[in-house]
């Protein structure tokens, strides 16, 4: 239940961030009028309300507001209707409106100030050719999330989003992207991350494509389901998500191997062996890589993650060894003692120090160090853990479109 005389007060003192966090609050209209009203007095400019039950009416309040980021995703109840008069919001640059069956009368973000959309997921009301047309229209949109959208535009709307070359982060993520969509978007100069996961029908041609995309530092080809990578990628990748890619092997992985600049790698069921690891040992620059459930011999994963906590050490870089996926079952229980949770910690909030690290390093745990540790051995946990991966992927694309 919204306490709102604790969130107005917090306004008034001015004591949080540039965003107010409502989510997962029901928020009547009167409420979100006064809060509306409060937060612009003070001049914030971010609003998350995300599962807030939110009508057409609450968007309304937002007129005139100081809002510039707007998060409401997985409001169902905004619908069509909803979307058109959030899309009418011509201060907002920032929007999210995953999950809340708001396509279809989108055209209005083609007058606004847009920079950074992001509409997951599909369905009866997800984003239709007519509203990626309007998007596309937009002089200022640079990033865009569609990712779950294939029913409703699947690869013409694809074509549609690769021909915009003032795009700087696009994820059509399951949208069923094809050959001819990945050659539009190679000759986009300023694409620096690209999410094309789950488009299973792309084939050698397209990767190639993909390949050559010149200024692309991010890239997610997460189960595409290519048995060979491109035969060259561009040297300027530092991040790449190859996970669940079961027929990569080593041969399909060998022009990645090449890529030097790699701050971060991720390969869970790839089909490796040792020989692709030989690759990753001359990667001067990798501090985080994941390749679980592949069949890759214990001394080798040993000598992968004494190269990857070299590297951190030399570069000097304030976080722990990404090897997550090193430990299996077997190893679980080492994981736990190697670990030391704070007491006065969450359980969903883990948090702690790795023994091997002094205090006075005071690092924040890897996220996927976070979740071995957490797992206590529990049975059912490779199954979680491969889940929270899938799930992780989708705050991942839309938090790297954000902060880049």
């Amino acid at each position: 239940m919204l306490d709102l005389n604790a969130v107005l007060e917090g306004i008034r003192r001015g004591s949080g961030y540039p965003m107010i966090t409502l989510s997962g609050q029901k928020v009547s209209t009167a409420q979100l009028g006064q809060i509306v009203a409060a937060a612009t007095n003070k001049g914030y400019t971010g609003l998350a309300v995300s599962n807030c039950s939110l009508t057409p009416a609450h968007i309304d309040l937002l007129k005139g507001s100081s809002f510039t980021t707007l998060i409401a995703d997985n409001n169902a109840t905004l619908g069509s209707e909803g979307g058109k008069r959030v899309a009418a919001l011509s201060q907002l640059t920032t929007v999210d409106l995953s999950y809340c069956n708001a396509g279809g009368q989108l055209s209005g973000f083609k007058n606004g100030s847009l920079n950074n959309l992001v509409i997951r997921g599909g369905g009866a009301g997800g984003v239709t050719l007519n509203d990626i047309t309007a998007l596309m229209a937009n002089p200022h949109l640079k990033q865009i999330n569609l990712s779950g959208n294939r029913l409703n535009f699947d690869n013409a709307g694809c074509k549609i989003v690769a021909a915009n070359k003032n795009l700087t982060h696009v994820n059509l993520r399951g949208c069923n992207a094809l050959d001819d969509t990945a050659a539009l978007l190679e000759q986009n100069g300023n694409l620096r991350s690209l999410d094309l996961s789950n488009c299973r029908n792309l084939t050698k041609s397209g990767m190639e494509s993909v390949g050559r995309i010149g200024a692309l530092t991010h890239l997610s080809l997460v189960g595409v389901s290519v048995s060979a990578g491109p035969a060259a990628l561009n040297k300027n990748l530092q991040v790449v998500d190859l996970n669940y890619n079961y027929s990569l092997g080593d041969a399909g992985f060998a022009a990645f191997g090449q890529l030097k600049n790699l701050t971060s790698i991720s390969l869970f069921s790839c089909g490796l062996t040792d020989k692709s690891v030989d690759l990753m040992l001359k990667m001067p620059n990798l501090t985080y890589v994941e390749i679980g459930d592949n069949p890759v011999s214990y001394s080798k994963k040993v000598e992968l993650q004494a190269h990857v906590q070299n590297n951190i050490n030399r570069l000097g870089q304030n976080v722990t060894s990404g090897l997550a996926s090193f430990v299996t079952a077997k190893h679980s229980a080492a994981i736990n003692n190697a670990f030391e949770e704070d007491n006065g910690a969450e359980e969903d909030n883990v948090q702690g120090e790795w023994k091997h690290l002094s205090e006075e390093e005071k690092v924040r745990p890897n996220p996927q160090h976070v979740i071995l540790a957490a797992s206590k051995g529990k049975p059912g946990f490779w199954k979680q853990h491969t889940q929270a991966i899938v799930d992780a992927a989708e705050v991942k694309s839309f938090n790297t479109m954000s902060n880049q």
